[in-house]
């Protein structure tokens, strides 16, 4: 059953550049979708173990198209001893959905060189809240999110994502 949903999701999805906005809200609306599919078949007890290759490539194609080339050390091990929750684990597919869509916005301000700490802080307060992140046990995440530096705070949710899903599985410009 999940290699038919593959195939279809990967047909549906028209690879182009990376880091062209619509190809970013494909890959965002293609992982909330596959991520969602993954954790009802978990859900039902069926398996769903096929998706998670193509979940972590959609998380690898993302980070890549909005890394930030930023980088503050302790933040890896960090949030890899507080982040358990793994994406194809998720019930609740609508804050994924935000959380996604926040992160996405993030990284469009970003590149535009937008500086909206309001916007940046509620995407802050999803992902700790998406995370069950404990600040007071995070005090690398906890120095970055308070900043104000949106290139850091975004790379660290981005490292955030591919923690969520071991690791990342990028095998070229497109995802399999």
């Amino acid at each position: 059953m999940s290699n038919d949903i593959i195939q279809n999701i990967c047909e549906d999805v028209s690879v182009t550049t990376v880091g062209d906005e619509s190809y970013i809200e494909t890959l965002s609306e293609d992982l909330v979708r596959t991520t969602s599919v993954a954790s009802i078949l978990r859900e039902l007890g069926e398996d769903y173990k096929d998706l998670i290759p193509l979940i972590k490539s959609l998380v690898s194609e993302l980070v890549l198209a909005l890394h930030t080339n930023t980088f503050v050390d302790g933040v890896i091990d960090e949030l890899r001893s507080n982040i358990k929750l793994r994406l194809w684990e998720v019930g609740d597919e609508f804050s994924l959905a935000k959380l996604i869509d926040g992160i996405v916005m993030l990284g469009m301000m970003v590149r535009e060189g937008v500086n909206d700490l309001d916007i940046a802080e509620e995407v802050m307060n999803d992902f700790v809240e998406f995370f069950s992140l404990d600040l007071n046990h995070c005090n690398v995440v906890r120095k970055v999110f308070s900043s104000g530096d949106l290139p850091l705070i975004l790379q660290v949710m981005l490292i955030g994502l591919i923690i969520a899903v071991d690791g990342i599985n990028y095998v070229g410009e497109e995802y399999v």
